[in-house]
């Protein structure tokens, strides 16, 4: 499975609206091309607490 996918199951089993669960996936596809963009190929550690992690430092920013 792979991280997008995964995102989506982790949201969808917190209860959240869909809207927010489709936001959220945005997020993560955001992030994933970012960091293939960045040089990263293979993002099987990464971590929900990580992309929350970058989705507060970019809010704060």
């Amino acid at each position: 499975m792979d991280v997008i996918s995964s995102s989506r199951n982790t949201w969808s089993g917190t209860g959240a609206c869909p809207k927010t669960i489709e936001f959220c996936v945005g997020d993560v596809k955001a992030l994933c091309a970012f960091l293939e963009e960045m040089g990263l190929k293979h993002q099987a550690g990464l971590k929900r607490f990580y992309i929350a992690s970058n989705k507060n430092f970019l809010i704060e920013s």
